[in-house]
């Protein structure tokens, strides 16, 4: 390949990310409105909502808000969308769902994939039978440094190297997303 045509599909990859990157940009809640009600520096939380808008960038099915959890003094920051891992060679829907707690980017963000009650995962060290991602077993969490979207990144590279359910049951999954 020569070396102008890797420059032009290099360019258009940028022209594509800088796209997706403005158009998630103008679709997501405010910086304020995602804080409201949660208590965090400002210098904190710009960082955080940068660091939020490059995983949807990267990742445009994600849909980012807040809420208050019960038993839950604050708000928390929740990250949640169907993104894509691969079973046996086939695109299956993965249903992520990130929680942030007040003590982000401390502490490593809740993870957990969204599915039914009763829906059958396989056993497997890096998921409870709930669904709760076990982050320690796929990621090594380094505070105010790891960044969301390696996080997720990694995330759907071990469940695709480590099928968390069969491609039968992600079929399930399809429609509990309705």
């Amino acid at each position: 390949m020569s070396t102008s045509s890797k420059a032009k599909r290099s360019l258009k990859f940028l022209l594509i990310i800088a796209f997706l990157f403005f158009y998630n940009f103008t679709q997501m809640i405010s910086e304020q409105e995602l804080f409201s009600g949660i208590n965090a520096s400002p210098v904190v939380s710009h960082a955080i909502y940068a660091d939020i808008q490059l995983l949807v960038a990267c990742y445009p099915s994600l849909r980012v808000s807040n809420c208050l959890f019960p038993g839950m003094s604050e708000k928390s920051v929740i990250i949640s969308g169907p993104l894509s891992i691969k079973i046996n060679g086939d695109d299956s829907i993965f249903p992520l769902s990130i929680v942030l707690s007040s003590s982000f980017p401390y502490t490593p963000p809740f993870c957990s994939i969204s599915a039914p009650n009763g829906f059958k995962f396989n056993q497997m060290c890096a998921l409870e039978p709930n669904g709760v991602i076990n982050l320690q077993c796929i990621y090594r969490w380094i505070p105010r440094q790891s960044r969301l979207v390696l996080i997720t990144y990694s995330i759907l590279n071990y469940f695709s190297n480590n099928p968390p359910y069969s491609a039968k049951r992600a079929k399930t999954l399809v429609n509990s997303q309705d």
